[in-house]
């Protein structure tokens, strides 16, 4: 009876081993996918005429400020592999620090986050813009102000509960003057993140091990990294993460995409891709692939695309949908 009872309780502890790895699993893919398909769909936002490359955006930051070479408004994503010195000047020292060497990392330009209406009109362009208590704008964060017709971006350097700044200073505003004022019932104000995935070794391994610690033998984590803000762990045991960059260079073939590698592409490609294939592997070898439209870039990119991009104006509609304007 002792026998019987042993051999199914070992069973019974083999089943609810294997249900809590299956889930685990489930949750990792979950908890992934839910960052990627966030930034991803929302990079390279804009403004409201977020696919319209005619529309009218005037950069007032200025761009000699190391801490705000990590801005890009041209393009929605990038990636490299990083080998020794390859992460410098491309990402915060700290960040660089941790990834694991050799491994790829995808940065994301221009992912919309704290989006608000303004409270008061901005009458003149010298003016703090005045926004809810709960704005969540963060201080020297890259910030757009915005409405259908013209755009300013600025680096908000002085944050108040209810104001935000953006006063003439060396190397990080060049003007203390929007190009205009704007309307209160037709102007968003947009914090506009940069944010990498990459793997990189967690705190605790660091803290435990020291200066002992081996980062070849250690476990990776996926990390979601605002560069001005911090990282953060999303998925632990990640053995293996891949990025490919999907690319339509005609609007002829509507459904052919290229799919490159980052060993494969070139800077020319960037500003032309349109979706992006992730791969992440985790130690139990269980193999999670996502591909995410980036919704702010729906029109092939070709030499010269003007004419096509006027006659989009639904789907420029759909892309500025999900941020509710």
């Amino acid at each position: 009876m002792v026998a019987g009872v042993t051999q199914w309780y070992v069973v019974a502890k083999k089943f609810f081993l294997l249900q809590a790895k299956h889930f685990d699993s489930l949750e990792m893919g979950r908890v992934s996918f839910h960052y990627l398909q966030r930034d991803l769909q929302s990079a390279g936002y804009r403004g409201c005429r977020t696919n319209d490359e005619t529309f009218p955006v005037n950069h007032i930051y200025s761009p000699l400020n190391r801490k705000f070479q990590f801005f890009n408004f041209n393009q929605a994503v990038f990636g490299f592999i990083a080998s020794p010195g390859a992460c410098y000047g491309k990402m915060p020292d700290i960040s660089c620090k941790r990834i694991k060497k050799n491994t790829p990392v995808l940065i994301i330009y221009n992912v919309p986050q704290k989006i608000n209406r303004l409270v008061n009109d901005l009458k003149f362009a010298e003016d703090a813009i005045s926004l809810p208590h709960n704005h969540g704008i963060h201080e020297n964060s890259l910030v757009l102000i915005n409405d259908c017709h013209h755009g300013d971006l600025f680096i908000a350097n002085r944050v108040e509960t209810t104001k935000i700044y953006h006063n003439k200073i060396i190397n990080v505003n060049e003007s203390d003057a929007l190009s205009r004022g704007y309307v209160n019932k037709n102007a968003v104000v947009v914090e506009l993140q940069t944010i990498a995935y990459y793997l990189g070794v967690p705190e605790r391994y660091e803290k435990e091990h020291h200066k002992n610690l081996d980062i070849a033998q250690v476990n990776a984590a996926l990390f979601r990294d605002d560069l001005l803000q911090q990282a953060q762990e999303i998925v632990s045991d990640v053995s293996d993460l891949m990025f490919e960059f999907g690319i339509k260079t005609s609007r002829d073939d509507k459904d052919k995409m290229s799919y490159r590698t980052l060993t494969q592409m070139r800077e020319h490609d960037w500003p032309c891709v349109q979706l992006v294939r992730v791969t992440i592997v985790d130690t139990n070898k269980q193999r999670w692939i996502y591909e995410i439209s980036l919704r702010n870039r729906c029109s092939a990119c070709s030499g010269v695309d003007l004419l096509a991009r006027h006659f989009m104006v639904g789907h420029r509609v759909m892309c500025a949908d999900i941020f509710g304007i």
